[in-house]
């Protein structure tokens, strides 16, 4: 087994930035955060995998800290909520499907090899977790990825084209079939967040009605002595902020009431052709972190320092030119165990 290992993310990392791939995979640099993060995406996922609601992180400690939220209590509760109605609307969607499950978060380990000698790398390895490997009412065996997404799941999107060209489906594939799995599709399972916000909604009175007032705060009725029920010139209509939970409902109507908008599950083949080209994808992407190593020089790509309309989390280190190998890590930042996302076991070789 080689000493390194190269995941899809590492090698995401490695070519949006190979200075950020150095600080984040080979020092194990990462942004020190307090608490757990508030991700939709992560809470999604772990709800698909409870088969219930996402388990709620505390939020005290670090609200106020976390960019995302700047001590937004509310917006962190209205993500949550946005998340079980996620989960609430897949599962309801997705009741009646018959997949059974063979693996479950299963991890592996692989060499990697030059496609044109079978020479294998001293020091790479292939490595990865697929969310689940499945076996489909036909008998065929699939890997299945579970995904979100903001865009368009229309069927001649660009979200799906991409993925005929998507390394980390090539990735999982060489991977399974490494593992003995005879891999005969993969199964993209997504769902659509949806971009739905937090509102205002009217104040209602006991009776039901909005409730109008004019400049002087009275409250404006209609000449046959009714209520008012919206405003014009002068006057305010009272409304309250919608709370978390009637936000996460008003999700969930949505999503259940337009599902061909939110859920889609498609097959993505892969051909011999395409995992050859992925073979020396994987060998060049090895070779090319390989001699940034021997070099001990991991060079920065400026063009990816605002990739997200936002500083690069590595951003204030690459500017200001004071963090070397072996010193202490900055303020903020923290050393952590590299591929943090696999056991430190690893998986079969």
């Amino acid at each position: 087994m080689a000493d390194l290992k190269l995941t899809h993310s590492s090698m995401s990392c490695a070519k949006t930035c190979l200075r950020m791939y150095y600080y984040k995979y080979i020092l194990g640099l990462v942004k020190q955060r307090i608490g757990t993060p508030m991700y939709v995406g992560s809470l999604f996922h772990d709800g698909l995998e409870r088969g219930a609601a996402p388990s709620k992180p505390e939020p005290p400690e670090w609200l106020g800290l976390d960019g995302d939220y700047e001590g937004d209590r509310y917006k962190w509760e209205c993500d949550y909520q946005l998340a079980c109605a996620m989960v609430n609307a897949y599962h309801e969607y997705w009741a009646d499907r018959s997949i059974e499950i063979v693996e479950r978060e299963w991890e592996f380990t692989m060499p990697i090899a030059n496609p044109d000698t079978s020479g294998r790398s001293r020091t790479f390895d292939a490595a990865g977790k697929i969310d689940k490997i499945v076996e489909l009412p036909d008998g065929r065996l699939a890997i299945m990825e579970h995904k979100t997404t903001t865009q368009d799941l229309a069927p001649d999107g660009a979200y799906w084209r991409k993925l005929t060209i998507d390394q980390q489906i090539s990735h999982y594939w060489l991977g399974a079939a490494h593992g003995g799995f005879d891999i005969k599709t993969i199964l993209y399972d997504v769902t659509r967040r949806p971009m739905l916000k937090p509102r205002s909604i009217p104040v209602l009175d006991e009776d039901g009605n909005k409730i109008v007032v004019d400049a002087d705060g009275e409250r404006v009725y209609n000449k046959n002595g009714s209520p008012r029920q919206s405003a014009g010139d002068g006057m305010t209509l009272y409304t309250r902020v919608e709370s978390p939970q009637e936000f996460g409902l008003r999700v969930f109507e949505e999503m259940s009431g337009n599902p061909d908008r939110y859920f889609c599950c498609r097959e993505i083949p892969r051909l011999e052709n395409d995992m050859d080209v992925y073979k020396q994808e994987l060998w060049q992407q090895s070779r090319m972190i390989g001699d940034c190593q021997t070099n001990g020089y991991f060079f920065m790509n400026t063009g990816a320092c605002f990739k997200w309309n936002r500083p690069c989390e590595y951003f204030d280190i690459c500017t200001s030119g004071i963090f070397k190998e072996g010193d202490d890590a900055p303020i903020g930042f923290e050393f952590n165990r590299i591929h943090a996302e696999l056991s430190e076991e690893g998986g079969d070789e």
